[in-house]
């Protein structure tokens, strides 16, 4: 058996209505998250099959946010894998995926296009995806840093 990580991609969103409206509230946005998770696997095959169960359960979980909506999760259906060529530990590669681009396209934008750009605005705006069990403790320390989780 060999150890993969593999990369998969949800779609964050909320339903209901939004009570005790603050100016960090935004009905038109959604959130995107990327995670990347172990397993050991017998193949790229096994390691997918695991990490679409684990997805699918990642995505059931029920959170209510601060504006008394329910936090929703999609599962994308998007898996990407790599096999890890040593066990992991520090400083081991967990993941790798390459692609071609335009000699055109700056290092700048390269960085937003896969990492995303996150303005303190953004991060005011994300408060409408944060559990309100998380909020509460974070209201005591008077900052709520998604950059954080």
């Amino acid at each position: 058996m060999n150890w993969y990580a593999v990369k998969s991609l949800y779609r964050t969103f909320t339903d209901g209505f939004a009570e005790d409206q603050d100016d960090a509230y935004r009905e038109d946005i959604d959130m995107l998250e990327e995670r990347v998770v172990m397993f050991r696997a017998e193949s790229f095959d096994d390691a997918i099959e695991q990490a679409e169960r684990e997805a699918r359960e990642y995505a059931r979980v029920e959170q209510t946010n601060v504006y008394g909506q329910r936090i929703c999760i999609d599962y994308l259906e998007a898996c990407d894998a790599y096999m890890l060529g040593e066990s992991p530990a520090e400083s081991v590669e967990v993941f790798s995926s390459t692609s071609l681009i335009s000699r055109s396209v700056t290092d700048s934008e390269i960085t937003d296009m896969r990492l995303g750009s996150m303005s303190e605005e953004d991060d005011k705006f994300s408060k409408k995806f944060v559990s309100q069990e998380f909020e509460a403790q974070d209201s005591e320390d008077d900052i709520v840093d998604t950059m954080d989780w």
